[in-house]
């Protein structure tokens, strides 16, 4: 197989895992839509290494999208919106921190290969933010808010609307929920 080919089913399969159809990646790389179709099966080794690296990487950049918006939400002047951000970011932490915990079964060692890189703090915090109430988590969150932005104090949740849904954040001219301060 020579290196233009390769390249091709690379870049096919990038475009496949980013949701183009077999029409439209057999356009941006030249080739029939017939002969796309047949890589996967032709060429399967290839295009699964191809493909599952082009995923894992949309799905890492959609990940930190999120956490982008996650972190502006953060900072909405509607404290309900502060509080599932916040809430959201350390579930989602302490999911991660869970998943590279060892389970009760395995009985590794700390200081193994699977431990490494987790703290016992950081397990110890991921423990107890499973633990919290939505009330202790406002509080640590209330905390965190008083150190990271001295003097700025959360406002007071809004009152939900007519049908019983929050009020969207507060949002700037750029479509952004920070507010300028």
């Amino acid at each position: 197989m020579n290196d233009d080919l390769i390249n091709r089913i690379a870049e096919a399969a990038h475009l496949r895992a980013s949701g183009l159809s077999s029409d439209a990646v057999a356009k941006e790389v030249g080739r029939s839509p017939e002969t796309c179709r047949q890589w996967p099966i032709r060429f399967e080794k290839e295009w699964q290494r191809f493909y599952r690296f082009a995923d894992e990487g949309l799905d890492a950049e959609a990940a930190s999208e999120a956490r982008f918006y996650m972190r502006k939400l953060l900072r909405s002047n509607d404290p309900t919106y502060c509080l599932k951000a916040a809430q959201t970011l350390l579930k989602h932490r302490a999911d991660l921190l869970r998943a590279a915990r060892p389970t009760a079964e395995k009985k590794v060692p700390s200081g193994s290969k699977e431990t490494e890189g987790t703290s016992n703090e950081s397990l110890a915090i991921a423990k107890a933010i499973d633990k919290m109430s939505e009330a202790e988590m406002r509080q640590h969150i209330e905390r965190f808010t008083h150190i990271v932005f001295p003097g700025r104090l959360l406002p007071e949740p809004q009152a939900p609307k007519e049908d019983g849904s929050a009020a969207p954040p507060d949002v700037d001219e750029n479509g952004d929920t920070t507010k300028r301060e």
